[in-house]
């Protein structure tokens, strides 16, 4: 059990991927290999930045 999370939960993210806490998000994001990079607006727009989430 590499995530740490039994079947049923994982099963359960999957039918319903909006109910998953953070923490249980970040297990199966390290457990994917997933690296997260948070970045902060202050100082102004940072042309070089990636795009805002709610441009996604």
């Amino acid at each position: 059990m590499l995530v740490g999370l039994d079947q049923t939960r994982i099963a359960k993210i999957e039918a319903n991927p909006q109910r998953v806490s953070v923490g249980q998000l970040f297990k199966i994001l390290g457990a994917l290999g997933v690296q997260l990079q948070l970045l902060s607006d202050e100082g102004g727009p940072n042309p070089k930045a990636p795009p805002a989430a709610a441009d996604w």
